[in-house]
């Protein structure tokens, strides 16, 4: 079992419902931090959405780089991070491609973790685990009114949408913040919106 993520660009509509479900579903508080993004991207004739979380990587950069040990990956592929184990180093943040680790300020988290090391531990999408161990969907899946966003064994997804690709770089070049490598093994799957090119 490799959990994924499936993205229809053709459907969703920016509405950001799945952004402000995740919040409320994981308690976020209002702020910068956002476990699920969605941005819009320019293009010629019109423009595009993409809706990103953690990709739940089959070889995570911020995994490899936490010397506090604080990243693990589960048997399912949904790579996790304990929260009071987290020294705030930052380096998992820096090795992401895709920006995923995300650090609260003492307005958006007013509270310390009890027993946690540091103040304001990285935070980020964790698959809805408390949703998924009991046979729900993530919570971004079930609350997207187009039905843009699917879940799944990763090559189970590829054989429900044969016409979603893999995210790249050379497919997608917004996902990924500059210079990042493209080798990470991202457990996401897009079906493209047809008919723009990218500026």
């Amino acid at each position: 079992m490799r959990y994924a993520f499936y993205f229809d660009q053709s459907r969703c509509m920016s509405c950001n419902t799945c952004s402000v479900a995740c919040k409320d579903w994981h308690g976020v508080n209002p702020g910068a931090v956002r476990w699920r993004k969605v941005d819009s991207h320019e293009t010629e004739g019109g423009f595009f959405n993409l809706s990103m979380s953690c990709n739940h990587c089959e070889t995570p950069a911020c995994l490899y780089v936490c010397t506090a040990g604080a990243i693990y990956k589960r048997d399912d592929g949904i790579v996790a991070v304990d929260r009071a184990i987290c020294q705030k180093i930052e380096d998992c943040k820096i090795e992401c491609p895709y920006d995923t680790p995300q650090f609260a300020n003492n307005k958006q988290e007013p509270e310390t973790i009890a027993g946690s090391f540091t103040r304001h531990p990285m935070q980020k999408c964790d698959f809805c685990v408390d949703r998924i161990d009991n046979n729900e969907p993530p919570i971004c899946v079930a609350s997207c009114p187009a039905y843009a966003l699917d879940y799944g064994d990763y090559a189970e997804l590829q054989d429900k949408y044969p016409d979603a690709v893999p995210l790249t770089k050379d497919d997608f070049p917004y996902a990924y913040k500059r210079d990042a490598e493209d080798n990470t093994g991202p457990s996401m799957l897009i079906k493209k919106r047809k008919g723009l090119k990218i500026t």
